[in-house]
């Protein structure tokens, strides 16, 4: 998705967070803690919750491994 390519490294979305933190995130079916125009881009391609997984080895972050749901997770 062109929106997600185009982040800011400080991006205020959950996937940053995620990084930043050091823990994984999901995103709930009502998708509160991204930003609207993820929020829409996820609700028009059917996505109905998100995992982020930070990738991290040592104390530096690598990736970010993103897991999308077609049902809400839980």
């Amino acid at each position: 998705m062109a929106i997600i390519e185009a982040l800011p490294r400080g991006a205020g979305t959950a996937g940053m967070q995620a990084i930043v933190d050091g823990e994984v995130r999901v995103l709930d079916p009502q998708m509160r803690t991204t930003t609207p125009a993820l929020r829409a881009a996820y609700l028009e391609i059917e996505v109905r919750s998100v995992c982020f997984v930070p990738i991290i080895f040592g104390d530096e972050p690598l990736g970010l491994l993103v897991l999308y749901h077609a049902k809400p997770y839980g």
